[in-house]
Order: structure tokens, then sequence, then C-alpha cells
């Protein structure tokens, strides 16, 4: 966890059939800046594969200020992984707090503008192409609000859990802060019902993770320091269950997640149509890691317990988040430092690994990009398709330009046992090269649009020469082709073999592709 914060801090509703069949995996890069880029959370919509990412462009042009831009954006992509639209939206922060009601995706975070920073919580309502039609807030007059997962029960209500702050005086004798949970709660037409409110655990909370059940109670994992002395700090972590007041129902608080000095912790929940809540508390301790998975049931008892430990002296791996699968497994998705030996030596890689239902390891797979020099690369969030195939987003570090964040979102599909190549053992490598997406890159024009006959297509400020010129429809497939070799110009391309309709153009050139330009064709 310590490294992949250093770079970072899609229910499902189905119409159609999967159409990628298992097997047929992909993987696909997309570059939102020379910063920090990170893929939070995914999930599939009829023919569409939604992604929320966070970014972070850091400007060191003055050596005295290090100015930080933060950002959240949404791409949608086809079943290939195709780019088809991307949104970024300036200084909204935002952590897997993205939903979709209907054939509209809802998100929500603050804002890192003074002075909404802290402040106030955005709901935002988009269309599919992330547009924003209407947006909401909550404004407080006290506390930094710090919005840090989100969740949806059966009855289709929209809850935010939200972590509040409150600084106090700056004497070393007393406490500088405490801290709050409050979950917010909105019905499904979005009108906002009320906020309850958790009483914290120890004077300082922090990295709470909510799986909403019902609308009676939730689950949180919760990380809080049990106590302060000087620079040191005795760090737990808890699982408790309020009802819909906010009174405590039950908590599990062993002793042995107890854990002093050095230590990060992640922790993540599942919610299971029984009530029961599996949860992931990973820790590192002085470069030692320690995975736990416990499930629970409504009451607060635990049904089975899995302790997961590095099986090599020199791996080094932490999970970041759990989700559930249709047989009532659970998939941990993470990251591996370096593998440090044969087959992969001084290779970053993500992993991924399945439980079954009563908590036994399944798989267990390590995957790397092999065609570059990959630094660090882990798996964030995903998702199990019908088929059985598996949808993850996480991020991707590419060159030695870790020193300066340099991070590509990353987007994969996997086989139903998590491999990338068919019939893949544990150690699996993505081999075939794969195009960098310059999303939010101004590269192209079209003119006129809409077009009739003809639509000439401008572009410029390739990274490198252009090579051809891509038609396609809005299900990815394509329509018309023109080689190109020009890293600035302009083509015309004929339209009247189109039927009337909206398109997409992209051009491409070597390890590259720019983001793709809608067209409308009219009779």
């Amino acid at each position: 966890m310590k490294h992949i914060l250093a770079y970072i801090l899609l229910p499902l509703v189905l119409s159609c059939l999967n159409t990628v069949m298992s097997g047929q995996t992909f993987s696909k890069t997309y570059n939102f800046n020379e910063g920090i880029d990170t893929g939070f959370k995914v999930f599939k919509h009829n023919d569409n594969y939604f992604v929320q990412f966070w970014g972070e462009n850091k400007d060191y042009s003055d050596p005295s200020v290090i100015h930080v831009t933060q950002y959240m954006g949404v791409l949608r992509t086809d079943l290939e992984g195709n780019l088809i639209t991307s949104k970024i939206y300036d200084s909204l922060i935002c952590y897997k707090t993205m939903w979709l009601n209907g054939d509209k995706l809802l998100m929500a975070g603050n804002k890192s503008t003074k002075p909404d920073f802290e402040k106030k919580i955005y709901l935002l309502t988009t269309d599919y192409d992330g547009e924003i039609q209407d947006e909401k807030k909550l404004e407080f007059n006290s506390g930094n609000h710090r919005v840090s997962d989100s969740g949806r029960d059966q009855n289709q209500n929209y809850y935010l859990t939200d972590r509040v702050i409150y600084y106090g005086d700056n004497n070393k004798k007393k406490l500088y802060f405490n801290d709050t949970i409050l979950l917010h709660k909105w019905d499904s037409t979005l009108n906002y019902k009320n906020t309850i409110m958790a009483p914290f655990l120890q004077p300082i909370t922090y990295g709470v993770k909510t799986a909403v059940h019902n609308d009676n109670y939730f689950v949180s994992s919760i990380m809080y320091f049990d106590t302060i002395k000087g620079s040191g700090s005795s760090t737990r972590t808890a699982v408790v269950a309020y009802d819909s007041t906010g009174q405590l129902l039950w908590q599990y608080n062993p002793l042995k997640n107890r854990i002093t000095g050095g230590t990060n912790v992640v922790t993540a929940t599942a919610g299971f149509k029984d009530s029961s809540t599996a949860v992931l508390m990973s820790y590192d301790y002085l470069g030692n890691t320690w995975q736990q998975v416990i499930k629970f049931n409504n009451k607060g008892e635990k049904l089975w317990e899995y302790d997961d430990k590095p099986e090599h002296p020199f791996y080094y791996y932490t999970y970041f988040s759990i989700f559930k699968t249709k047989d009532d497994g659970g998939i941990l998705l993470g990251e591996n430092e370096f593998l440090n030996f044969d087959p992969v030596p001084d290779k970053a890689s993500a992993i991924i690994t399945k439980l079954d239902k009563n908590g036994n390891l399944q798989w267990r797979r390590y995957i790397w990009e092999d065609t570059i020099v990959v630094i660090r690369c882990g798996f964030v969030s995903g998702m199990e398709l019908d088929n059985g195939n598996l949808i993850i987003t996480g991020t991707l570090v590419d060159s030695a330009g870790f020193a300066q964040f340099d991070t590509r979102v990353w987007l994969l599909l996997l086989d139903s046992v998590g491999c990338y190549n068919p019939g893949c053992v544990k150690f699996d490598s993505i081999t075939a090269t794969q195009n960098i997406v310059l999303v939010g890159k101004d590269m192209l024009k079209l003119s006129p649009n809409p077009a009739h006959d003809y639509v000439r297509v401008s572009w410029n400020n390739t990274p490198t020469p252009a090579e051809r010129l891509l038609v396609y429809d809005l299900k990815g497939r394509t329509v018309a082709e023109k080689t190109v070799h020009d890293r600035s110009g302009s083509i015309e391309l004929s339209v009247t073999d189109l039927p009337a309709g909206t398109y997409l153009v992209k051009i491409q050139g070597n390890k590259w592709e720019s983001p793709p330009e809608k067209m409308v064709r009219q009779k």
C-alpha cells in the first residue's frame, strides 16, 4: 500500500449478451497527463465498459512551491477496450464513488479548490458521455469532509461514507484532531434523505470502507489509532455494523490486528446477498506484509478466516480491494512490488487471487507487461461478467518516470480463472504491443460536422507521424480506413457510402492513438 499511495492519494444492469467470450482477453492503457493516472472503479453496462479514474498533476516550475492539481474522470470503451468517450472533471476528488442509475452515471466527491475544499460534497449526474446533467451538493459549517466509499442498498437508496476531521488545539498536551463517520443517504430519485452519524471508535479514525446490505444496517471496516504517544502510534483495525440510526449493532476487533509503528493498513468490504460480509485487511509492518480476509454473518459471527502471506521471501505484495463473485467466492486485487527471481526477475506485477465461498484459495496469478520496463503495476478494482470473465482496472507505470509519477490507467479483460493468456500458470505476461490512448489531447478537427458527402480530418502535434485514419461505429466496428503519414496534416474522407448516424474518427501512430472525435453523417 505504501507505494501505490505515492501515485494514487465502474450494481450492474445488462440488456444484451456479453459478446466477449472466454479467452478473448485484452489489455489497454490510457494516458491523460504526465503525472499520476489510476483506474479506481470499473463496471459493464450494455456494450460498454465504464472506468472511473483519479489523476494528479504536479508543477515543479517553482522549486519553493509544488503546485498540485487533482481531478477525477470517466472513460467509456467498447467491449474490446477501445475508447469511445472520456471526460475529466477538474479539481473533483473522488475515490470509487461511481454508480449506474438507469442509463445515467452518478459520481460524488470533494473539490480540491478553495474555498470548497472539504467543505462541500458534490453529487453529479451525467449522461453516457460524461456530460453533467445535474449537480447537487451538501454544505457543511464545520469539519473537513473526505469522501471515502459508496454503496447502494436493496431499495436502491444511495449511500456515501464521509470521514469528518475536526481540528483542535495545536497544544502538544492535547489531541490535535479527532474524527467522526457520517453516512449520507439519497433515495432512488436522488432526493436527499438524511445523514447518519456513527461514533468514532478512538480519537483518530481513517480508511473507512462500507458495505451496505439493506435499509437497516451497514458494515464498515475501519482503521484507527488506539493510542498516540509523541511521534509513535498504535494502530488497530475493526469491523463494525450500524443500524439506520447509526447505533452500533456489533463490533469485531481482534487483538492481533493491533500493529505498532511503521504500518500502512488497507481495508475493503464486499457485501453478499445473505447479508454476510467479507472484509479484507492488508498490513504492512516494517517491510513485511500480511493479508487477512474474514467473512461475518449479519450477527457479527465469524464464518471463516483466510490468512495470506508471501510465498517467497522476496515477494512483497499488498491487496487493495475485494469483490464478490457469482458463486459466493471473492476476488482479491493488488500489486506485487518485484518478483526478483526467475521466470521474471526484476519485474513488478499486479496480483489477482480467487477464494471460494468457504475461504479456500483456488488460484493466484501474477500479471505483468512484458513489452516495456514495468516499474510498478497494480489492480485496484474489478467485477465478474456474466460469462465469468473478469474486467479489471488499476495503474501501470511503464518507465523510469516513476520518480515523476508518470503512470497510466490500465484496463484488462481476463478469463474466468484470471489468465490473460489461455491456460496460464501462476506467472502470466502480457506480450502484445498495446496502443496508448492519449486522452484529453486536442489532436483532431472535423469539418464540416455534421457531414453529408465528405469530411475533412485535420490533426496536429502527434507524438510521432500518424499512420492510419480509422472510422468506426458506436459498437466498435471499423467502417472506413485510410493510410496517412504526417505529424500535422489533413485528409478529405468520403462518407457517401455510410448510412446516416453517428461515427467515431481517430488516428493511430506507432504505439499510440488519438482520442476519438464524434462525426455525424447526414443524408
